[in-house]
């Protein structure tokens, strides 16, 4: 697990993030469960129940799992948390829970559906046997929390860094964000160590690519205060 300690004292936020990944068995989880012959919507209602229950368990986390196709890299979705625990204290948050609120923060979208389709998961991802996941809670307890999911799971820790970069997920990532050319050449223009524009490290376009959703995070939020405003 990946975490990291938030503390802005200017916005009075404390709270921590622990990010990685779950290895399980499909057939055993539906096994275990005795949820062999039910549906998806079955399966996938548990599983879910299962994850709020050891929410109410622990007060003050919020559990998630997560697709990562369009995930630049973990500070997009450490982002997207500071946003969710901002919106959430500053009574600006756009629904009423916080892991659908990271979802719109993670796709920099305030249509819940939209949200739901790219980043959120269904029985398809359970059935691949990994899933990733982000726990936020206000107290230091996030691997007493990841334990708690993997006895209910009957999972094992995987280690993920979610920093693979290639240009097919540059492409995806890029379309899904309607994120242009030109807009990334700009801000690849103004960093001082590129000089050869000819042969750029693939690294570069994602850090402009990140900078870009970064902003378009932030205008979810004001767009928020704006309509509370009207």
């Amino acid at each position: 697990m990946i975490i990291r300690r938030i503390f802005v004292e200017s916005k009075c936020l404390r709270y921590y993030v622990g990010i990685g990944g779950y290895a399980i068995s499909y057939s055993d989880y539906l096994n275990s469960n005795n949820l062999t012959n039910h549906d998806d919507k079955t399966i996938l209602d548990h599983f879910f129940s299962q994850l709020e229950s050891i929410e109410n368990h622990f007060k003050g986390s919020t559990i998630q799992m997560f697709k990562d196709d369009y995930l630049i890299n973990r500070e997009h979705l450490f982002l997207a948390c500071y946003h969710v625990q901002k919106a959430f204290s500053n009574k600006t948050n756009i629904v009423n829970r916080k892991n659908l609120e990271l979802l719109l923060y993670l796709s920099a979208d305030r249509q819940i559906k939209n949200a739901i389709n790219a980043f959120g998961i269904d029985v398809k991802d359970l059935k691949t046997n990994n899933l990733n996941y982000c726990i936020m809670s206000t107290q230091d307890n996030l691997h007493e929390i990841s334990r708690a999911i993997l006895k209910k799971i009957n999972g094992t820790e995987l280690n993920s860094e979610f920093n693979f970069e290639d240009i097919n997920k540059y492409n995806m990532i890029k379309e899904f964000f309607q994120v242009r050319d030109a807009q990334v050449n700009v801000l690849m223009n103004s960093y001082d160590e590129l000089h050869d524009f000819d042969n750029i490290d693939l690294r570069y376009k994602f850090n402009a690519l990140y900078e870009l959703v970064c902003e378009k995070m932030v205008l979810l939020s004001l767009e928020k205060i704006k309509l509370d405003h009207l």
